[in-house]
Formats: structure tokens, C-alpha cells, sequence
């Protein structure tokens, strides 16, 4: 929304659902410098309460296509356009006046309509709906799958940057559930490993949360008994640690 504050007009327009926040402000600002070239007056101010917007306008080498073509405007012009930030929902008149308009232009069906939206916005917007695919098909995934049982997410898991390749491996390897200790078997062709203490299926499950020969060591480290709880992504340097306590670190 641009408000003309001495001639008291209001111009709204509407956006692409898709259009980023950031991208909204830009094209309110381009809108206002374009108005501002058919304006009389030769001294203009425009406001904004958007100060990366703002600020954006000072790059050289702006990524946003909406700041480029403001840019490109403004050196081209012969008006004097200055540029004012003020703080947002401080009652200043005209700035509130500005913001009830473009709430009130996102429910409107007859405002003028822009359709371009900058790549960035249309790649961020393919980017979400592959990621809702992604998640969609993951949910449909039993939750007997070893890995679904501890990520329930899709979401991206970060390690410490502090870890070296043997850390990565290790617990990358408890969570996905496979590893030389468990499944070594499957290569030599031999019968499936039976835990030495509590005579069941050996298991990264079996290993992390129910084996008695690490309980210790687990009540130590505060292991939740949940084997999701236990290798959640906040877990990550406390798994690591018993991993190295009970020297399986290099078995796995």
C-alpha cells in the first residue's frame, strides 16, 4: 500500500500469496518511486518502516529484482527522492494509515493485481512444497521403519561442529539402526548376534535403551529410556559420550 499524505490518496495492490515479506516492502517502495516520478513536486520523501528494505537500496549489487529496478528508477529520475525510516506501530498517522490499507488489500479481490514475483520467492515457495511432499511421504511410513521411530521429522539434524568423521559415522549410524556390531552378520552370512548379558536380539535399540550391561553408564548420562527421546538431535554429544564410556564407538 502507498500513501500519498498531501494529496490524502491511497493505492493498494496485491501480491502473489507466494511473495516473501521482504519482497512485499520492496514492490511498496517501487510503487512509491514510481508514483513519485509523476508527482509535481520535485522534492519528495517517502517513508517506510521497513528498514532491510531500506537499507537494500544502498547495495551495489542488490540479489532482489524489485530493488534493482527501484534502483534503476531512481538514477534515471530527475526528482529529488529522499528516503525516511520511522519505527512501525508507533502511531505515526501515515504510517498506520498505510499498513490498515495493505492488511485490508490482502482480503481484496479489486485491487490491481501484481503477478511478478521475484525468483528467489517463486524458488522459496518450490522449495516448502517439495519439503511438505517430502514430510507427507514420510509420515505415510510405518512407524516400525527403524529410522521413522527416532525421526519423526524430515528436518534437517545438525552434528556439533567440534566432531571428527568417527563421531559423524557413529551416530549416524545408531540412528538409522545399522551398524558392523548389529548387521555385520548379514555380509558373513552368520546367525543374527545375541547380546552376551541379556541374551536377546543385539540391537542399536537393544545397545542404547534396554541393554542391563549399560544401565549404569545410561542413569549417568540421563538416557531416556524412549529410544526417540534417547537419539534425538539434542542428544547428539550425550549419545557420543556413551558410546565412548562403553568403548562401542569403534564397533559400530
Amino acid at each position: 500500500t502507498v500513501h500519498v499524505v498531501n494529496e490524502d490518496t491511497i493505492i493498494q495492490y496485491k501480491l502473489p500469496e507466494i511473495t516473501s515479506i521482504f519482497s512485499a516492502e520492496n514492490y511498496a517502495i517501487y510503487e512509491g518511486v514510481k508514483l513519485a516520478n509523476t508527482l509535481e513536486p520535485n522534492d519528495i520523501l517517502i517513508i517506510s518502516d521497513s528498514l532491510s528494505t531500506l537499507l537494500s537500496l544502498k547495495k551495489i549489487c542488490p540479489k532482489n529484482e524489485i530493488t534493482s529496478n527501484t534502483q534503476a528508477i531512481l538514477i534515471q529520475t530527475r526528482k529529488n527522492i529522499e528516503f525516511m525510516w520511522v519505527p512501525s506501530h508507533t502511531g505515526i498517522v501515515g504510517n498506520e494509515k498505510a499498513d490498515k490499507y495493505a492488511y485490508l488489500a490482502t482480503n481484496s479481490f479489486q485491487n490491481p493485481k501484481i503477478n511478478n514475483v521475484p525468483t528467489n520467492d517463486i524458488q522459496n515457495s518450490i522449495k516448502q512444497k517439495i519439503l511438505l511432499a517430502w514430510q507427507n511421504y514420510w509420515n505415510s511410513i510405518p512407524s516400525s521403519n527403524k529410522l521413522k521411530s527416532v525421526k519423526k521429522t524430515t528436518k534437517k539434524w545438525n552434528t556439533p561442529s567440534n566432531f571428527n568423521r568417527r563421531q559423524d559415522i557413529a551416530i549416524t549410524r545408531t540412528r538409522i539402526g545399522h551398524s558392523f556390531l548389529t548387521h555385520s552378520y548379514l555380509i558373513s552370512k552368520e546367525p543374527q548376534p545375541i547380546c552376551d548379558t541379556c541374551h536377546t536380539a543385539l540391537t542399536i535399540k537393544h545397545i542404547v535403551v534396554e541393554c542391563t550391561k549399560y544401565s549404569q553408564t545410561r542413569s549417568d548420562l540421563n538416557i531416556s529410556p524412549n529410544i526417540a527421546e534417547a537419539l534425538a538431535e539434542n542428544q547428539t554429544s550425550k549419545i557420543i559420550q556413551f558410546l565412548n564410556i562403553t568403548n562401542l564407538i569403534k564397533k559400530l
